[in-house]
């Protein structure tokens, strides 16, 4: 899931229709559904899959903002130079995950 929301992770509009189109195809692809269940249900199997792996993924959002803005700390304190393009990248990722964990806990 960590990985996943990582990919869908940015600061423009979210779609939740691509977003669940991407799971169905991982879910078909990664074989994590059973076989034997998806012959008998295969569309709920599969339904119940994906809701359970969006809310996974949505659950570490936050956390994949948190990564992104103590990366670009660390650059930070390796590099030591305020001026470079790093340090706006490091605001930018704090800023745009602290207002996503604001709005998510609304």
């Amino acid at each position: 899931g960590f990985d996943i929301m990582k990919l869908f992770r940015t600061k423009l509009p979210f779609s939740e229709a691509n977003f669940e189109a991407f799971l169905e195809e991982y879910l078909s692809a990664s074989a994590v559904h059973g076989a034997s269940s998806e012959a008998e249900h295969p569309t709920t199997r599969v339904a119940d899959d994906v809701l359970k792996l969006e809310a996974e993924a949505k659950a570490f959002e936050p956390l994949t903002w948190l990564e992104a803005a103590v990366f670009f700390v660390l650059v930070l304190t390796i590099e030591a130079d305020p001026a470079s393009q790093n340090y706006d990248l490091g605001k930018q990722r704090y800023f745009w995950g602290v207002s996503r964990c604001l709005w998510w806990n609304k």
